[in-house]
């Protein structure tokens, strides 16, 4: 019995390592990327009204320089140029939305092109990840269609260079303005 407390006191324990040790890596990551202090608020499948208002309740007596949201999904291209895509279209998308200033800059540098600006807000482009460019030979001043963007032709603006900050969580992410 004393063997099995002791397993399974070791197991508890790697259990609350691992989970700390993965909230120290997502805050010091995110508060790189972000410039500061963050707060995340996972709500999968909640309606997000109700995420806001909940946020905004639990955040009204604090000073906030600023807040972003930033919404992600997966998508495919479908077409490129005009003509349909055969092999592996898929596509990781962030859609960034704040009053923070300077937006994308814990975003990896664009290599070719550029980032996404204000003035870009509601207007059919995307900057792409270089992973994804390579492997579809595509450039800037492309133009690519995507699944969940009901046809809607997207100009390739910028692609960026290797990942560092958000884009190091996961497969890089496209970027469209919000």
């Amino acid at each position: 019995t004393i063997l099995a407390l002791s397993a399974g006191m070791f197991a508890l324990s790697s259990i609350t390592f691992v989970g700390e040790g993965t909230r120290e890596l997502l805050n010091i990551q995110l508060s790189r990327s972000f410039g500061g202090n963050v707060l995340v608020f996972p709500f999968p499948g909640l309606p997000s009204s109700m995420i806001k208002g909940a946020i905004d309740d639990a955040l009204q007596d604090l000073e906030i320089d600023y807040r972003t949201t930033i919404d992600n999904f997966s998508s495919q291209i479908t077409h490129l140029n005009g003509a349909a895509i055969d092999g592996d279209g898929a596509l990781e998308i962030a859609v960034w939305r704040s009053d923070k200033p300077d937006i994308y800059s814990g975003q990896p540098a664009v290599s070719s092109g550029r980032m996404l600006t204000p003035d870009d807000a509601g207007q059919p482009r995307i900057v792409l990840p270089m992973v994804v460019a390579a492997a579809l030979e595509i450039e800037v001043g492309d133009s690519l269609q995507i699944d969940s963007a009901a046809g809607i032709a997207l100009e390739v603006v910028g692609i960026t260079g290797e990942a560092e900050g958000m884009a190091s969580f996961g497969e890089p992410s496209a970027l469209l303005p919000p």
